[in-house]
This record gives structure tokens, sequence and C-alpha cells, in this order.
């Protein structure tokens, strides 16, 4: 996303049409993400805002910062950040179960990775089947196979261990499949019903 040097200067000397410019630029990206942690669009819609905030009064750092960094990467981790940090606030890292630290339970788990996109399935539909995992399983999820965090980033940044964050994505893993197959089943009745 490139956005006019000088629309970001406007928004730094405060002009309000300027502002709301940019906040259009940015709000279906910021969207997208914000909406893949969230369970409705009106939460979603409520990060999205608290992240602008921050971006605006982060501009003149950022346009004082290295040219080579691009304004949807910054805002991207922004939008992360402030998606972290509302879990923290709202305690929705601390669901979180606590035998799960066990030697033998980690052995039954293994480094399986699981390829969960299928080229019939819609991203919409994906979506939906992601939004229903529990919270902190959609949380660790999306940190993990969408935003690329490690299990050490994940856990530092939800307040869990690296135990409980490989744990919440295998059983977001199990869901999501078992959702999968309940959604390749009914688009094979379709095809062949």
């Amino acid at each position: 996303m490139n956005i006019d040097q000088e629309l970001l200067k406007a928004c730094i000397q405060n002009d309000r049409k300027s502002q709301s410019k940019l906040y259009g630029l940015s709000f279906s990206s910021l969207m997208s993400i914000a909406y893949r942690y969230q369970k409705n669009r009106d939460d979603a819609a409520i990060l999205v805002n608290q992240c602008f905030l921050k971006i605006l009064k982060g501009l003149p750092s950022f346009t004082n910062s290295d040219a080579n960094r691009s304004y949807y990467s910054w805002t991207k981790k922004i939008m992360m950040n402030t998606i972290i940090d509302e879990f923290r606030k709202n305690g929705k890292a601390k669901e979180v179960i606590q035998n799960i630290e066990s030697s033998e339970y980690l052995e039954q788990l293994g480094e399986e990775e699981y390829n969960l996109i299928e080229k019939d399935i819609e991203e919409e539909a994906l979506q939906d089947m992601i939004r229903q995992l529990s919270d902190i399983q959609n949380n660790v999820f999306n940190l993990f196979a969408i935003e690329g965090f490690s299990h050490k980033e994940i856990a530092d940044a939800l307040t869990i261990s690296i135990t409980n964050s490989k744990w919440h994505l295998s059983q977001a893993r199990k869901v999501l499949q078992g959702l999968l197959k309940i959604q390749l089943e009914k688009q094979n009745t379709i095809h062949h019903g």
C-alpha cells in the first residue's frame, strides 16, 4: 500500500479531511487483520479504531524513519500489537489449561503440519471455520498460521507457555480438520448429488 507523503504530512498537521482519507485507505487492510481475531465485525472495527489512533500518534516517527519501510508493514505491526494488548487487557490470554504441560502429552502431539487450505474451500468459508474456534485457539492459530509468529513469540504475546501455545494450535487444527471434513463432504454431496 503506497501512501502519498503529502497525505501523511497533512495528517500530522491534524487535517481532519486527510485523516479521514487515510482512515479510508487503511481500513480494509486493518479490518482484514482484526476480523481474524474477533467473532464479529463490530468488535473488529473497535480494534481498527484503536489501532488508527495509534497510527495517527505515531505518524511523525514513521515519516522520519527509513524510507524503505512500507506504510502497510508498519500499520500491520501496530494492528497486531493492538490485538495483543486487547488480549492481555481482557485476560483472554489466561484461558489456559495448566495440566497440559506434561511431557507425556507432548509426545502424543508430534510436530505434524496440516494443510487446511483446499482449493475447493472458499476463503470466507475458511474464515468462518476459524471463527468457530475458542478465543484462545483462534488467537494462537491466527498468530502462528497466518501471521507467522513462532511459538515463543505467541507465548510471550499471550503470556502463556510455549507448550500451551503448541497445545492450543494442535487443538485448533483438530477442530478445523473436522470442520473442513464436513465442508468437503457437503461439497461432494452437492457435486455428486
